[in-house]
């Protein structure tokens, strides 16, 4: 069925400005129907910073490297699909509203997707028309198969990939997959990572390693053996979510900005977390 496919928007790297001097660049620039420009880089504030371009000649005003990827009509609707391990969260959030396809003479938007995606944004820029149709949620059975491919080809349990549905066709398109993402809005992150990372601590303690001791982290996982199969500590769980509760709660750390990166971050290199 429509609904059941998956794409991504074409887009073109611009490495240097030398490459917008070029006339096939330029003109396979336009063949993006309205690109959208991105910088190359993938974390930090500077990461959402972004531009729609509607004219060619407005090409000169984006700073390479970056990535061009043709803006794709979505009702204003970006779903947010959150992964971990063998379970994933989809979150609606706000985003850039319709415009007409084609170049045209209207100058470069500029804006932060991270303010206008977050839950609680309003901005013109996510305002639709009121005779716009509400467009269907993505099925899960394509979201299923999305994040099983993805994690086969990233190597990787914990990432937010983040996916519109083309008002047109009602294709599911990905248009970005961020490495550390938040998980804002996901329900029982907490219960839902802890049980993640008891399953990679499973399989590791089965593969034969005995014992984790973690430098410059404040837990230290021992694993033992009950009727011949190896198990976390029982007070794993406990310590963890303890020093989850003191990162976030008492020392008033910014958890979806910054908290949980550094999370996924530790976990990635004391649990081989894939």
């Amino acid at each position: 069925p429509t609904e059941c496919c998956i794409c991504t928007p074409p887009y073109l790297e611009i490495h240097s400005a030398s490459d917008l001097m070029t006339e096939p660049t330029n003109t396979s620039s336009f063949s993006l129907l309205t690109p959208v420009c991105k910088t190359r880089v993938a974390h930090g504030s500077l990461s959402h910073e972004m531009s729609l371009i509607f004219s060619a000649g407005s090409l000169a005003g984006i700073h390479p490297p970056c990535v061009l990827q043709s803006f794709v009509n979505h009702g204003a609707v970006l779903h947010k699909v959150f992964v971990i391990g063998d379970r994933h969260f989809c979150v609606e959030r706000p985003s850039i509203k319709n415009f007409p396809s084609g170049p045209c003479e209207r100058k470069t938007i500029f804006f932060n997707s991270h303010q206008v995606s977050k839950p609680e944004s309003s901005s013109d820029l996510t305002a639709l028309d009121e005779q716009m149709p509400c467009l269907p949620p993505p099925s899960s059975e394509a979201l299923a198969a999305l994040v099983r491919e993805l994690r086969v080809q990233l190597g990787m349990a914990l990432f937010g990939v983040d996916v519109i549905i083309n008002i047109h066709t009602h294709t599911l398109t990905v248009i970005d997959i961020n490495i550390f993402p938040g998980y804002e809005g996901v329900p029982q992150f907490f219960s839902s990572l802890l049980s993640h990372i008891q399953s990679v601590l499973d399989k590791q303690a089965s593969a034969g390693l005995r014992s984790i001791c973690c430098t410059n982290w404040p837990l230290k996982v021992t694993l033992g053996t009950h009727r011949g199969l190896c198990c976390v500590s029982s007070t794993f769980r406990d310590k963890l979510s303890h020093w989850l509760f003191h990162c976030f709660v008492v020392t008033k750390l910014s958890f979806f900005q910054h908290g949980v990166s550094i999370i996924i971050r530790y976990l990635y290199v004391i649990c081989d977390m894939t």
